[in-house]
């Protein structure tokens, strides 16, 4: 935890002294000054150190270590792959569910099926052939009890509306995963409208 802190231009605060975090809180956030900007060059795949300076003694600089420069579908497909992903994304306005179906036996475990649902109005549709797409993307990440990614796949999928159709029901994608029996899993499945970038997220911990 303190490592992410650091790399990230945050301050840990440990300790059961709730009291005492909370009046250094106050104090750090009460007196800095907060800088952004915007990188000049597109998005290369390329790593970026930052390094911040200042003219004057008696300040105290926190700042990240760098940055990735990557595209928002590498971000995401970055983010799913950690185990952190799950919390990363929350709070996203992109309602999402997934149900776990039965699971049949195969010689090494079981195979399970994904339903992953998106409410229809939630998407935005562009003009396409004979009617309207939205064009989605659908993350699936499958981590074991120790937060291992055991499993993970990237699907491009589109919901289609004939001319005149308005958008109702779900959205919904069936996908077969493998897992090994007897062991606790914690699937994470993301859905991204390709359109807007808007992503929702959820998670599930599942056991056959």
């Amino acid at each position: 935890m303190y490592w992410i802190a650091r790399e990230t231009g945050g301050r840990f605060m440990p300790g059961n002294d709730v009291a005492a975090s909370l009046r250094r809180f106050d104090a750090s956030s009460s007196n800095f000054y907060s800088l952004g900007y915007r990188a000049a060059h597109p998005d290369d795949g390329k790593y970026h150190r930052i390094e911040v300076r200042v003219d004057h003694t008696g300040y105290r600089l926190q700042y990240r270590d760098g940055y990735a420069s990557l595209s928002d579908d590498k971000q995401l497909n970055r983010t799913m792959e950690s185990p952190f992903g799950a919390f990363m994304l929350n709070g996203s306005d992109l309602p999402v569910t997934v149900v776990v179906g039965d699971a049949h036996q195969v010689p090494d475990g079981v195979i399970a099926i994904l339903k992953t649902s998106v409410p229809a109005e939630q998407l935005v549709f562009v003009p396409a052939t004979d009617g309207r797409a939205a064009h989605v993307e659908i993350s699936i990440s499958v981590f074991d009890s120790t937060g291992h990614n055991v499993w993970h796949v990237r699907l491009g999928r589109d919901a289609i509306l004939k001319n005149g159709e308005a958008p109702k029901g779900t959205f919904v994608e069936n996908t077969e995963v493998e897992l090994e029996k007897g062991k606790p899993y914690r699937v994470v499945v993301a859905v991204r409208d390709e359109v807007t970038d808007t992503v929702g997220v959820t998670q599930q911990i599942v056991q056959f």
